[in-house]
């Protein structure tokens, strides 16, 4: 009988060895089902994938599997298995046979127990292996043939076989030819096919999810397979290959020192080389998994890679056995994971760490590897942009800052690596040295200005606790020095041109233009301008102390004109200077030192208007030197010059160009004048400082008025009003009345203009008011009223009274419009006492108003307006008696006689039409036909009862009970009682 793969012999051989022992059928019936059930349960699509590997290796050719599954089928489901490479053999045959010699001894391979193919009983009971040398099949129905013939025999050979069921040796006794249903020989372009009838659906569901598993992880643990393809009935080919497109692999090969392998098995003994390989996607990361050996074993894996090595087994197939095999796979697994991570293409060394705890020793054993190969692999990119550096020769910053700032600290620090998010997590799982950003900072070097704004560019994202680690950073000065932490440092938004020693000399630390940044700011340094360092106690302190620092100081001021918007004119301060700029010592045109406020442009306005004895000319040589502009910031004088005091802290240097600067204050009411008492000007007392008003309460004044020249008024008072005529609008006080100016109070009180008194503004201004001077006839209303003019008699105050009135004369007559409106002011005004010192006041007298002695003249009310026997009288209301008389330390008219009525009257009722209107007036009243009060005749009067002569006195007589104001009402409806209404509508209207 032709049996060209030799299944006769090994058939007798095992039939012989159960008749021998029948103890032996139990022996391989149990080892069987120990691998179909047990070891290899689950398994059968790897393990035919890795038959086709092995065959694929000795046959030198690309492996090819084909992997298909028809559920439905005269043999009913079947899984075929077709593969390239060698064909089988009566070797193959008898190490499929075998359950524990393998036909694979002496060739590289990944099959190498002979157990493997055992995984077909657990979902089989026959199963053909047709080459193109011949088939051979095993199944459970020739088995039970071949026993029942031997058993027939052998007594205790059946009862063995009878024990074990249907769990019968198959895989002991091959007959050759195919299983009924199954192919004779493979296909066309494969070497061999391999045929399983799956027992129930229970297998079919089994060989299904088995199929579905297969991915490019089969591949990379079996590398002598280059494709496999699946199908499932008519479903479309599902094919796996290229698997080197998708992921990154890195391997390690070798042999085995034969000490190393002196505790196992004396088969393996004899295996000696060793394979290693990772491999990881290239894109969409790696789930952790198992380790494979190379097939999936129970041994976890949590690194996120797929680990595939020729690790020892244990004798269950899916433990590595522990010892120092292992020990050394893995060391060289930690070996090949540095070459994975060098690998082209390979994912960031971060996303390959394991991020939860090992899972077995086995596990603890590779992820130790794992870490440390990663800890030696040059796998950091440095800062300063050089060769990779590993994490145990890198050092990174603490916290996290901008990638641009660890660049530029990599710029001068040898190591220094950007770690991002991911990568920071395993700082100390890798060993990476840190340093705080304060420390990296500190260690800088001094830079050049131009790389020192680089730095501050790549520290601008950095906020919070990190700006406090920068304040140690090297800032190049305009001096050429480097100093540590811009903290205290002036930055300039100009360029200091040829004054950096200027300033430098003035201990000024200004930063250098080229590195001036928004940093620094923020950082505690000051941004100032030119024209601020100019204004500063320390360029005074300087300039003051040494007048031989002039003429830097006006170059540093020519520097500064225009940086910030300043005028031109106002004695350095008005200008945008400081005040002090006016103290800058000059030379006039005669040689002579002055303070610069203390001279005058040639040529200018101020030149032509001023007195040279007071204010000469600045020397041509400096003016032309340095010109009009910058000698007009620091204070000589192009013009007129208007500055700002501040009341509560004037400076004293300011006020010597304010004549009479403390007696506006005071008689403005703003203050006491001088600290020391005595005048501001040039008379004023060393340090004594006119000081007053609310604090930070400032007034625009012109300077040096005693200064102009009397021709040259009408000029000066035409620029006033064109240039300054905020210095002439009165002074706006919290909580009071606006004040005069102190330049309209100068030009009023000391400039001798004819300004000394008030004069009339405007068609409506009352006649007895003079008109207005010449030198300010022709100015605008508005002008004329700043300096003196006035439309009303409420416009004056009672200074202005006092000069209106100085020039009366004794017994003068005195327009009674005139004495009526000074009148109202007294009651009216809460301050009269410039009034008290007037030698005559007007007051009415039997002939008329005229100018009689003050100390004759007593206030009187309408009452006693009657009583001019009481001697000149002064009226106002009668409730502002007591108030103007205490004022103006005059008698009251009641205090000159007793006020009692000397003549009888009789009792009259109260007209009904005057109570219906004014309730409160008096039920009765006295009727005299001549009323006399201390013998003096009156028209009517008020002690505690109404006495009237006359109407007209009854309605004056009932207004001192219920108003003054309402005596034409009163005197209306006493003539016409039926008025009644029409007067209650007009006290309705009046409101």
């Amino acid at each position: 009988m032709n049996d060209p793969l030799g299944t006769a012999a090994l058939r007798d051989a095992a039939l012989a060895a159960w008749s021998g022992n029948p103890a032996r059928l139990r022996e391989d019936a149990n080892a069987e089902e120990d691998h179909a059930r047990g070891y290899y349960r689950d398994r059968v699509v790897v393990e035919l994938a890795q038959n086709a590997a092995d065959a694929a290796a000795r046959g030198g050719v690309a492996g090819r599997l084909d992997l298909v599954l028809r559920t439905t089928g005269p043999a009913g489901p079947v899984l075929l298995a077709a593969n390239t490479g060698a064909p089988l053999d009566p070797a193959g045959v008898a190490s499929l046979a075998s359950l524990r010699a393998s036909a694979k001894r002496t060739c590289p391979s990944v099959g190498r127990f002979g157990v493997g193919f055992a995984a077909v009983r657990g979902v089989s009971d026959a199963v053909t292996v047709a080459s193109v040398a011949g088939a051979v099949r095993f199944t459970l129905a020739d088995t039970r043939a071949l026993l029942a013939e031997a058993t027939a025999r052998d007594p205790a050979l059946a009862a063995e076989a009878a024990a074990r069921g249907d769990w019968l040796p198959v895989l002991r006794l091959p007959l050759g030819g195919p299983a009924p249903g199954h192919p004779a020989a493979p296909p066309a372009d494969r070497a061999t096919v391999v045929a399983l009838t799956l027992r129930d659906d229970a297998a079919v569901r089994a060989v299904r999810d088995q199929l579905a598993a297969v991915d490019d992880v089969l591949l990379l643990a079996l590398p002598a397979l280059a494709e496999v393809t699946v199908q499932v009935d008519d479903d479309a080919p599902r094919v796996v290959r290229d698997v080197a497109a998708r992921w990154v692999a890195a391997r390690r090969s070798g042999e085995h020192d034969a000490a190393l392998l002196a505790d196992r098995p004396v088969e393996e003994q004899g295996r000696r080389a060793w394979d290693v390989a990772w491999a990881v996607r290239r894109e969409g990361g790696t789930a952790p998994g198992v380790v494979h050996a190379p097939t999936p074993t129970d041994e976890p894996c949590s690194v996120p890679a797929v680990l595939v090595g020729t690790f020892p087994l244990d004798p269950t197939r899916r433990h590595v056995a522990a010892g120092p095999v292992t020990d050394a796979l893995v060391r060289e697994a930690g070996r090949a994971w540095a070459d994975l991570l060098a690998a082209p293409g390979a994912p960031s060394w971060a996303d390959l760490l394991p991020a939860a705890l090992p899972a077995g020793p086995l596990d603890a054993a590779l992820v130790a590897a794992v870490v440390a190969a990663t800890r030696r692999a040059p796998v950091l990119v440095p800062a300063d942009g050089g060769p990779r550096v590993a994490p145990a020769d890198a050092v990174a910053l603490a916290t996290p800052v901008p990638p641009s700032l660890v660049r530029a600290l990599g710029a001068t620090r040898p190591g220094l690596v950007d770690l991002g998010p991911a990568e920071r997590r395993f700082v100390r799982l890798l060993g990476i040295a840190t340093t705080d950003l304060a420390e990296a900072v500190d260690a800088l070097p001094d830079l050049a200005p131009g790389a020192a704004r680089d730095l501050y560019d790549a520290c601008a994202g950095v906020d919070g606790r990190g700006l406090e680690q920068l304040a140690t950073l090297p800032v190049p000065l305009v001096d050429g020095r480097t100093v540590r932490g811009p903290r205290g440092l002036l930055l300039l938004d100009d360029a200091a041109g040829g004054l950096a020693d200027l300033l430098a000399d003035w201990g000024l630390r200004v930063v250098h233009p080229a590195a001036a940044h928004p940093l620094l700011e923020r950082l505690g340094a000051e941004r100032t301008t030119l024209a601020a360092i100019a204004r500063s106690d320390a360029a005074r302190a300087q300039v003051l102390a040494d007048p031989g620092l002039a003429e830097p100081f006006l170059a540093l001021v020519r520097a500064a004109v225009g940086q910030d918007g300043a005028g031109q004119d106002g004695g350095g301060q008005d200008g945008g200077g400081a005040s002090w700029w006016g103290e800058v010592l000059l030379p006039a045109e005669d040689g002579e030192l002055l303070p610069a406020r203390g001279l005058v442009l040639a040529g200018s306005a101020a030149h032509e208007d001023l007195d040279p004895e007071v204010l000469p000319a600045v020397d041509p040589e400096v003016q032309g030197r340095w010109g009009a502009d910058v000698l007009a910031r620091v204070g000589v004088r192009a013009g007129l010059a208007e500055v700002r005091v501040p009341l509560d802290a004037p400076d004293e240097h300011l006020l010597e160009s304010l004549d009479g600067w403390a007696d506006w204050l005071a008689e403005a009411g703003l203050g006491t004048g001088l600290d020391s008492g005595v005048d501001a000007r040039r008379d004023a007392a060393p340090g004594g400082v006119a000081r007053g008003g609310p604090p930070g309460l400032e007034v625009p004044a012109v300077a040096d008025l005693d200064a102009v020249r009397d021709e040259a008024w009408p000029r000066v008072v035409r620029r006033l009003v064109a240039e300054h005529r905020a210095a002439l609008a009165p002074v706006r006080v919290p909580g009071r009345d606006p004040v005069p100016a102190y330049t309209s109070w100068w030009l009023r009180r000391r400039g001798d203009l004819g300004l000394d008194r008030p004069f009339a503004v405007g068609p409506a201004a009352p006649a007895w008011l003079p008109p207005a001077p010449p030198v300010v006839a022709d100015l605008d209303e508005a002008a004329r009223r700043l300096v003196g003019g006035v439309a009303s008699g409420e416009d004056l105050d009672p200074e202005d009274w006092a000069s209106l009135l100085a020039d009366l004369r004794e017994g003068e007559e005195v327009p009674v419009a005139l004495a009526v409106e000074l009148w109202r002011a007294c009651a009216r005004l809460d301050r009269v006492a410039p009034l008290a010192e007037l030698p005559l006041l007007p007051a009415l007298v039997p002939d008329g108003v005229r100018a009689v002695p003050t100390d004759d003249v007593a206030v009187a009310g309408p009452l006693w307006a009657q009583r001019l026997d009481c001697g000149p009288l002064l009226l106002v209301p009668t409730a502002a008696v007591a108030r103007v008389a205490d004022a103006l330390d005059l008698d009251r008219a009641d205090e000159r006689a007793p006020g009692v009525v000397t003549s009888p009257g009789e009792a009259a009722p109260t007209p009904d039409a005057v109570l219906a209107v004014f309730p409160a007036a008096p039920d009765a009243w006295l009727e005299h036909d001549d009323l006399r009060v201390d013998g003096v005749a009156v028209d009517w009067w008020w002690d505690g009862r109404v006495h009237a002569a006359t109407p007209g006195g009854l309605a004056r007589a009932l207004a001192e009970v219920v108003g003054p104001r309402h005596v034409a009402h009163l005197a209306r409806l006493l003539a016409e009682p039926d008025a009644v209404a029409q007067v209650l509508l007009d006290l309705a209207l009046e409101g």
